[in-house]
């Protein structure tokens, strides 16, 4: 004879569906019904109460006038994705049978405050008989993971069906089951309770395993905004809202203290908040991050992933360090969508676009960025690998960390505790046949010479080295014991970046020029009129008159005049030749420009040395 099979492959989550209607079906002996071509799954069909009567294994095998009886008595409820079906020490009045969505079940540990996930309550499922039964409250608490229909069977409904051997026998097997599941899901997974923490499986990257925790932030309205629960929920939804680069987490002698990092600018988070307080948030901080919640001694490191207002995912990655008072934490905030900027909204210069667009070019050669920390580099050069060909380039980073992630790009993490350092990822890496190498940072001697071989082995190697300017970075290449030679015919261009303010467009205000100030734009050779701007503050700028942050650039390229110059080590000279390029143009001229053209203002160049005097520039409108 012949046979035709035809096999069909369902994800885990659709598995789950299909088995519990599968096993209900089989065991009651009942043909399903018709479900609609159109239907994805079992779930899409609506059954009537006498037919989930009919298809549930609990009651599959009354009779059915007695499953017609049923349907009279018990009442239709749909919860919507994130409502409480019942809580813990909650006494039960009906027993809730599950049409179909998904119910979680969770357990409340008092000491971390967090909830235990437990189990799944899928279509057919029965919860609440073993409160019932034991005429106890419920130990457990019911939420709905998605849009849940359920039908509640009266308590005293339930009790008259316990005197009948056809509902007795199928409700021990499904609270069997229900055992089992809960041996079975001990230890996968901890929720959090105000704020809907998840720690979920690990998750494989090419940076490594991590855990990572994921948080849905529920709707407003009903809780108790003082509970240190909610409270914490509050500061990470406006640290994102607000753009916050960073939250810090201070102790103090009788006091804790919250404040973000926005556009560069510490900015604390309403009052000082009770010791107390600050203790549940470091804690909870520490079990979402995988840290180790006893240890206060020793700084520590974790890293964490949640969901904001809007639905976009967050990484927040985990600081702890010991001080007087108590642990200091800093989360530091990177979006994982979004934030990989294009190179041609990188900056308002086209110069600057035009200067990069043929870096992507390259086939080899060392390209540096320097600037302090925070300056913007890792953001610049991602803006640039994210420019290049991902099919016909093989791209690897070696970062420290990884910071986002870059799709199409192989990217390595440093992991010292294992002794995975720079210099020993970089000879693994040219084994790779790469064509584009980032590397993070370049920290010392080793890695700085498996850059140079890198880049002189036919691959373009970009990094990022800690110098005052870009002029500076041949002398700092040479504290780091490389040679001239290494330097002139390696290096193909240097990019030196700063981060400043942006004038908020909300309040942004035109005042006239000082003498001062017009001298200065005249210096540059820049042509102005009599006014400049500045922001008055308003409510989307948080009274600061800033929103947003513009980088201030100063690049040259390599040429064989400077490489010349670079094999004598004149540094003098090096400096002169650097700066007599048509297209070289010093951070102050390049930030002047800015401030001619409204993206900032005078106050914000002075910080970083560019203008020495104060020149008072932020008036009262």
């Amino acid at each position: 004879p012949q046979y035709r099979s035809k096999i069909l492959g369902l994800k885990e989550d659709d598995f789950e569906k299909y088995q519990n209607w599968a096993l209900n079906y089989y065991l009651s002996g009942i043909i399903p019904p018709e479900i609609k071509a159109q239907s994805s799954s079992p779930l899409d069909s609506s059954l009537t109460k006498e037919e989930f009567f009919q298809f549930s294994l609990s009651f599959s095998q009354l009779s059915s006038d007695v499953q017609k009886e049923l349907a009279l008595h018990v009442e239709e409820r749909i919860y919507t994705k994130g409502e409480i079906v019942f809580n813990e020490e909650e006494e039960l009045n009906s027993l809730v049978l599950v049409q179909s969505g998904e119910i979680e079940l969770s357990h409340y540990i008092k000491d971390l405050s967090v909830y235990f996930t437990l189990d799944k309550a899928l279509d057919f499922d029965v919860l609440g008989a073993e409160e019932l039964l034991c005429h106890v409250p419920s130990t457990l608490m019911a939420r709905a993971n998605k849009k849940t229909k359920t039908l509640l069977l009266p308590k005293n409904i339930f009790e008259e069906l316990m005197s009948t051997t056809d509902f007795v026998v199928p409700l021990c097997i499904s609270l069997a089951s229900r055992l089992q599941s809960f041996n079975k899901f001990r230890g996968k997974t901890i929720q959090s309770g105000e704020d809907d923490v998840v720690l979920g499986e690990e998750s494989m990257s090419s940076s490594g395993t991590t855990k990572v925790a994921t948080l849905n932030l529920p709707e407003e309205g009903g809780r108790d905004t003082k509970d240190p629960i909610r409270l914490l929920d509050k500061v990470l939804r406006l640290a994102s809202q607000k753009n916050a680069s960073d939250i810090h987490f201070e102790f103090f002698e009788k006091e804790f203290c919250v404040r973000f990092r926005v556009d560069g600018t510490m900015i604390s988070f309403q009052k000082p908040l009770e010791r107390e307080i600050g203790m549940t948030f470091v804690n909870r901080i520490k079990v979402l991050a995988q840290m180790d919640i006893s240890e206060r001694r020793r700084p520590q490191d974790g890293k964490f992933v949640f969901k904001d207002d809007s639905g976009e995912e967050v990484n927040a990655r985990v600081s702890t360090l010991p001080a007087r008072f108590g642990e200091k934490m800093v989360i530091r905030l990177l979006r994982k969508k979004g934030s990989v900027i294009p190179l041609n909204r990188l900056a308002p210069d086209k110069k600057v676009i035009q200067f990069l667009n043929r870096l992507t070019e390259y086939k080899q050669g060392l390209f540096l960025i320097a600037g302090p920390t925070g300056s913007g580099k890792t953001t610049t050069l991602y803006s640039v690998l994210n420019k290049m060909d991902h099919v016909e380039k093989n791209i690897l980073t070696v970062e420290d960390p990884v910071e986002l992630d870059l799709k199409g790009i192989n990217q390595v993490q440093i992991n010292r505790e294992i002794g995975l350092d720079y210099s020993q990822v970089l000879r693994y890496v040219l084994r790779q046949d790469p064509d584009v190498i980032l590397v993070g940072e370049i920290r010392d001697q080793e890695s700085l010479q498996m850059v140079f071989e890198a880049s002189l082995t036919g691959h373009l190697v970009l990094s990022t080295i800690h110098a005052a300017n870009s002029v500076d970075v041949f002398p700092r290449l040479l504290e780091l014991k490389a040679r001239a030679s290494q330097v002139a015919t390696s290096l193909i261009g240097v990019m030196s970046q700063r981060l400043v303010r942006g004038i908020c467009p909300h309040c942004k205000t035109a005042r006239p020029l000082s003498s001062e100030e017009l001298a200065l734009f005249e210096s540059a050779g820049l042509q102005v009129g009599t006014e400049t701007f500045y922001g008055k503050g308003c409510e989307a700028c948080l009274q600061t008159g800033y929103l947003g942050r513009l980088p201030l650039f100063e690049f040259w390229e390599n040429d064989e005049q400077i490489q010349t110059v670079m094999m004598k080590e004149d540094m003098e000279l090096l400096s002169q030749t650097i700066r007599s390029q048509p297209q070289f143009q010093p951070l102050l001229h390049y930030g002047l420009s800015m401030v001619a053209r409204g993206f900032t203002t005078f106050d914000e160049i002075r910080p970083y040395g560019l203008l020495r005097q104060p020149l008072g520039v932020r008036q009262a409108a």
